[in-house]
């Protein structure tokens, strides 16, 4: 059996915004490779690809759920258009 996390890097942007809780939600195109990726998953281990020295962060997965609409910023900080998947996260605190 797989574990429970699964590991997405982002841009540093899209990093600092989930640390500071000024985003909840990570967008990515709709695809098979993400479809199977948090297949199953808990939580999701977010990277800093832009600064790897940064620590990484463990996130509840919340939903994820297909919308299409306006264009988007990606994990990446690109914008995408057409339909995404959106990864509804919650940072998971530590118990005592």
């Amino acid at each position: 059996m797989a574990g429970a996390n699964a590991h997405q890097k982002v841009s540093d942007k899209v990093y600092e915004d989930l640390i500071s809780k000024t985003k909840t939600h990570l967008v990515v195109q709709v695809s098979d490779y993400y479809t199977r990726k948090l297949q199953g998953k808990k939580y999701l281990i977010i990277e800093n690809d832009e600064k790897p020295e940064k620590p990484s962060t463990r996130y509840l997965i919340q939903s994820t759920t297909e919308v299409s609409g306006p264009v988007v910023e990606d994990i990446y900080g690109q914008r995408i258009g057409g339909p995404s998947l959106r990864i509804s996260l919650k940072l998971r605190q530590k118990t005592k």
